[in-house]
């Protein structure tokens, strides 16, 4: 439906952005 596809770009998209977060935290070595 219309509604999970929604959904799954939601989470997609979030999912992403975690995954080049940590990515671009380690590159520029800040710490937690």
């Amino acid at each position: 439906t219309l509604a999970d596809a929604i959904c799954d770009r939601i989470i997609y998209n979030a999912y992403t952005i975690q995954i080049e977060g940590e990515s671009m935290r380690k590159r520029k070595g800040i710490p937690e």
